[in-house]
């Protein structure tokens, strides 16, 4: 049999595999509803706590927390996984997000910093696992629009985070019934994290079946294959987790009558030695560009680099508030916030169907293009005291089509393609800290310059990733993780 050219529609159930994918990606629901949850509701919270006179101090500071949680929670997300597998450590991580959301409740700065930076952890682990998890069960001819899946919810949990701020109170904090609202948008939450623990608990029960050959569980991993796929599809899932020696393997398989079940349970083995292997590239080894892992680090490294500096973290933050800044009142501001979120959400959805069609490089060029050249307007507008909400809207309208059709979904499933648990570790780390640094000075280099000159940086960064890229990438469209490994190899 010619198993290369098999139908992929024939070998396993879509519909497990797009519901196993959707209960996974719960975690970057939670991930998106965090990033923007604290947006629209900053006046709110201050006026609850009583930030008074240093409000903006401790807005930084709370925005900050979240992300710098994040850092530290990406880069542990690599031991936890590998330690405990990817269900169980999903698990863990909806049961510390509801300890999170119990924070919330406690009106005290201290107890809700807390909270900030313990749903920051959380969310760092998931922005690590989630892309991890969704490409170990993705078949090849649907990873892409599996990988998608993370940024297009993290980009609905966004779009929700501003929708659940509406009510709030506009002008007086302190004396409206909705004083309190901020409580519930911060803790109603817990019903994502909630389900999905019970779902993994009551429906998935069985972990990856890479994790299981990283273990050499080999039984239990053939036996997860098989709830999803025929003999066929588990098959074609042990090559595309890579094995050197699939082509003679097949090929005594035709010489000496095997049936396809033992040569599977041969593959098998094989790959789960292999897969090991992989796994076992230590931190020194990554960080140092040791055993040919040069390329991977650089290109994993710089693309979350770039996501998290090119401006979407400050503006995923601070929109309501740069609204405001260009003339906008607060209903306003935050009525085109809610618009920016479902703009968002539906550049995402537009590029799974192009996904797999398109090369990844051609959609990253593309969108950072556009991100470059609507900062460049905005800081136009801005410096020249232009403020009209049309030309402002339609220009960060472009600013987000480009950053959920490019670079947005591209690194996520590119992290996804290319990296070990422990690599995504340390470059989604790299992707929270940068975040962490954007979040804190942003509001700095407003006040110490002026919002367009934070416009014209973020430019300038556009620039520099359109430069690198177009001469240092490395295609993966259409190639299974074992090519993409030996392709990065030959460049490293």
């Amino acid at each position: 049999m010619d198993y290369n050219r098999m139908n992929h529609s024939e070998t396993y159930n879509k519909k497990i595999i797009w519901k196993m994918g959707l209960n996974a990606s719960l975690g970057s629901l939670i991930f998106g509803y965090n990033f923007g949850v604290f947006n629209t509701s900053q006046e709110n919270v201050s006026a609850a706590l009583g930030w008074n006179d240093n409000k903006d101090l401790y807005i930084s500071i709370m925005t900050a927390l979240f992300s710098a949680g994040g850092l530290f929670g990406a880069t542990s997300a690599g031991l936890i996984t590998n330690k405990i597998g990817r269900r169980r450590a999903l698990m863990l991580m909806d049961i510390l997000h509801m300890v999170s959301c119990a924070l919330f409740a406690i009106i005290y700065t201290p107890f809700f910093a807390a909270g900030r930076f313990l749903t920051g952890y959380v969310c760092g682990v998931y922005s690590t696992l989630v892309p991890l998890y969704l490409s170990e069960i993705a078949p090849a001819d649907i990873m892409g629009k599996i990988g998608d899946l993370s940024q297009l919810i993290i980009a609905f949990g966004v779009f929700l985070s501003y929708v659940v701020g509406l009510p709030l109170p506009i002008d007086d904090n302190n004396s409206s019934q909705l004083k309190y609202y901020w409580i519930l948008m911060f803790t109603v939450q817990i019903l994502f994290s909630i389900t999905q623990f019970f779902i993994l608990y009551k429906v998935y029960k069985y972990d990856t079946p890479v994790w299981y050959l990283s273990k050499h569980q080999n039984e239990k991993a053939l036996y997860c294959l098989l709830q999803w796929y025929n003999e066929t599809g588990a098959y074609d899932v042990l090559k595309k987790f890579g094995s050197s020696v699939i082509g003679i393997l097949e090929e005594d398989h035709d010489n000496s009558g095997f049936s396809q079940s033992e040569l599977t349970v041969e593959i098998c083995e094989k790959a789960s030695l292999e897969i090991r292997d992989e796994i076992d590239f230590s931190y020194k080894d990554l960080l140092l560009f040791r055993k040919k892992t040069g390329k991977m680090m650089r290109l994993g490294f710089l693309m979350n680099t770039f996501q998290s500096t090119t401006g979407v973290a400050a503006l995923t933050a601070y929109t309501t508030k740069i609204f405001m800044s260009l003339g906008m009142g607060t209903f306003e501001a935050r009525i085109f916030t809610v618009g920016l979120g479902i703009l968002n959400f539906l550049s995402t959805l537009s590029v799974i169907p192009i996904i797999d069609k398109f090369n990844r490089k051609t959609l990253l060029m593309t969108g950072v293009s556009c991100m470059c050249l609507s900062m460049f307007s905005l800081g136009f507008i801005a410096e020249n005291d232009l403020t009209s909400s049309f030309l402002v809207f339609t220009f960060i309208i472009t600013f987000i089509f480009g950053y959920g059709t490019g670079i947005g979904t591209i690194c996520w499933v590119y992290s996804g393609e290319i990296l070990t648990s422990r690599a995504m570790a340390i470059c989604i780390g790299a992707n929270w800290f940068w975040a962490t640094v954007d979040t804190f000075t942003f509001p700095n280099v407003v006040n110490i310059f002026s919002i367009g000159v934070a416009f014209w940086i973020y430019s300038v960064i556009c620039l520099i990733t359109i430069a690198y890229f177009l001469v240092d990438f490395v295609e993966t469209r259409g190639l299974n993780k074992f090519q993409i490994r030996k392709a990065f190899e030959k460049f490293s």
